[in-house]
């Protein structure tokens, strides 16, 4: 039972650097000593001095030099394993910083206006082919090109990994309903609103607001109340946990909670419904 509860720890830890303070995005051209390059962003949210920009839309980390010392402390922190990748990071590639190629900053528009609402949500979002997974040893030089607040109103939301279908839907559609997931005190509850918590954003025309509901009931139900759900983590645990070190193995349940949650997304999404994990606002 510690073990079990160990893991569902690590399952559900939102580091609490990333519920505090702003969200930037450094953008630079990377050359990799295999002669390889891409133009990567990474993205750093939190209260340290690499979240804040001055008015000239400067800091210390808006060089070539300093893109280089911003990735040694990201390293240093392993804050890159809290950088999303929706679980399909290769095995091979754990430890390594996630980059996105491009992020899309798309507006979520309802069908009709909300009440008490007259403005519109802005979500991140980057197609799963535009991932990029690097070790720092692998980069021979880095070209800084720009850094910028982000335009997200939920900064302390996971970036969804989506499928270039699911982006056109986004950007071309408005969506039916929605409602959020919250679980509190060992009990499900469905909000008819978009607030902190698993949001549900439906662009079925086919799924009412009972249905809907019935989906989020059915689905996190055991997503967050059944041991089984877990149990590849626990056999897991059995089999690998000798082998790996403690930074290694926490990074390994991270990112199978990764996976999992992407699978979850996935099933949703063949529905024509976006979930998105939202834990608190800035």
């Amino acid at each position: 039972m510690q073990i079990l509860t160990s893991i569902l720890f690590l399952l559900f830890y939102t580091p609490i650097w990333a519920e505090y303070g702003n969200c930037v995005l450094y953008e630079a051209k990377y050359y990799l000593k295999d002669g390889s390059s891409f133009k990567g962003i990474i993205e750093v949210k939190g209260e340290g001095l690499a979240s804040y920009l001055s008015e000239q839309g400067s800091n210390k980390y808006t060089s070539d030099q300093g893109m280089w010392q911003l990735l040694k402390e990201i390293t240093k922190r392993n804050n890159y394993i809290y950088i999303d990748d929706g679980g399909v990071k290769p095995i091979e590639d754990y430890g390594k910083i996630t980059f996105y190629k491009s992020m899309y900053e798309l507006p979520i528009k309802a069908l009709r206006k909300q009440a008490n609402r007259n403005y519109t949500p802005v979500y991140g979002i980057v197609p799963k082919n535009d991932l990029v997974f690097i070790d720092l040893d692998e980069i021979e030089q880095i070209i800084f090109w720009e850094a910028r607040y982000s335009k997200r109103e939920w900064l302390t939301s996971e970036v969804v990994i989506a499928d270039r279908d699911m982006i056109q839907t986004i950007t071309n559609k408005r969506y039916w309903n929605a409602l959020t997931v919250t679980f509190q005190n060992n009990v499900l509850h469905v909000q008819n609103q978009l607030m902190p918590g698993l949001q549900m954003i439906n662009y079925n025309s086919s799924i009412n607001n009972e249905e809907l509901k019935r989906l989020a009931t059915l689905k996190f139900s055991s997503f967050y109340l059944s041991q089984n759900q877990f149990q590849f983590i626990v056999d897991y645990y059995h089999l690998e946990k000798n082998n790996l070190d403690h930074q290694s193995w926490d990074n390994l349940v991270y990112s199978y909670r990764r996976r999992y949650w992407q699978k979850l997304r996935d099933w949703f999404w063949k529905r024509n419904v976006l979930i998105i994990d939202v834990w608190d606002t800035c």
